[in-house]
């Protein structure tokens, strides 16, 4: 049996700057492509520099396997998508549980993209959605030539 070695696709240059950005930890902005919550301890260091929005999450537990009737989850606010931090931070697990027959958790798992915002060059969300556009064009053509 043998393998092929794997060679990576070319991307264009909206896609390799994406990939540039999420990989870009050093950057002074982070923006939170994720609903993700911090630590208390990181969350204090962040905010006074940070631009979001909170989104608050909650539910229930199943009743069959966490209790005898409907139970409800602890709530939690969230920073939200689109959110500018000036560092990332760490993925965080929470028991929102609070009297079930087990724990229930809520993962946080942050994903960021870094970037430096240039009053001379176009905005990043800009970029973004003049990318977003092209391929859901490139997807609608697809679909109705094929």
């Amino acid at each position: 049996m043998s393998f092929k070695k794997y060679q990576r696709e070319p991307f264009d240059k909206v896609t390799e700057w994406l990939l540039v950005a999420i990989d870009n930890a050093a950057a002074r902005r982070q923006m939170l492509l994720s609903t993700s919550l911090p630590s208390e301890v990181e969350l204090i260091a962040l905010l006074p520099e940070a631009e979001y929005m909170l989104t608050k999450r909650a539910g229930f537990g199943q009743p069959s396997t966490y209790a005898s009737e409907n139970r409800k989850k602890d709530s939690q606010l969230l920073l939200s998508e689109g959110s500018v931090l000036p560092a990332r931070f760490k993925l965080m697990l929470y028991d929102v549980g609070s009297s079930g027959k087990h724990p229930v958790y809520r993962l946080s798992a942050p994903l960021f993209l870094g970037w430096t915002y240039d009053k001379n060059k176009e905005c990043v969300i800009r970029i973004l959605l003049q990318y977003l556009k092209t391929k859901a064009r490139e997807k609608r053509n697809r679909a109705n030539n094929g």
